[in-house]
């Protein structure tokens, strides 16, 4: 990918840090007020920013394993299957039909089923533009409680949505056609415009 540096979550910290006017981190459990926010707050920041938006390089597709130990109480529904271990967030299924989902079990009435869901993408795996607009989403929720700073936090929070439109403007440019397979061989679907998932900040 062009223009893309990996980067650990200590360093997109560290710069979120940076912008608060505060020193950077290397560990997240080295007792300091930043770590002890970063421990309470960063994984939770992380999954609300790859949920927000479907983003290309963190969309999957799978075709789902049947769960044959366990037996539908619901008659409306005649198969279990497994999610993956790494959904955050469900999208689309293929063939469109109705289900419900327990815990990591997904309830239907097909036979087979595809999927395409935002999967738990590795925070070194982010693009230069996905990277900036966490940083600066993690800048907005650091504020108040390393700063103590209201205006600080204000700023940053304006300045977060505006990195978002301006991630999401450019990863509109990524998305490629997603091909799914099923039964009677490959379709492929384009998906764009609207989200399924909390905003920010």
């Amino acid at each position: 990918m062009a223009g893309f540096t990996a980067r650990t979550k200590e360093q997109l910290a560290s710069e979120a840090l940076i912008l608060l006017g505060e020193g950077t981190i290397t560990d997240f459990a080295d007792g300091s007020a930043a770590g002890t926010a970063l421990t309470a707050v960063y994984q939770r920041n992380y999954e609300e920013f790859l949920t927000c938006h479907e983003w290309s390089f963190a969309l999957k597709d799978a075709a789902l394993v049947v769960d044959s130990g366990t037996t539908p109480e619901d008659g409306r529904w005649s198969t279990v299957f497994d999610l993956p271990s790494d959904l955050l967030l469900l999208k689309y299924v293929y063939p469109n039909s109705d289900f419900d989902i327990y815990g990591t079990k997904l309830y239907t009435a097909q036979s087979a089923l595809d999927i395409i869901y935002i999967y738990a993408a590795a925070v070194s795996t982010l693009p230069a533009y996905a990277q900036s607009a966490l940083v600066y989403k993690l800048a907005a929720e650091l504020a108040i409680p390393v700063t103590e700073d209201v205006s600080k936090a204000e700023f940053y929070a304006v300045a977060a949505k505006e990195k978002l439109s301006e991630a999401r403007h450019l990863d509109a440019r990524q998305r490629p056609n997603i091909a799914i397979k099923h039964d009677a061989g490959l379709i492929t679907s384009r998906y764009g415009g609207g989200f399924i998932g909390p905003d920010w900040p």
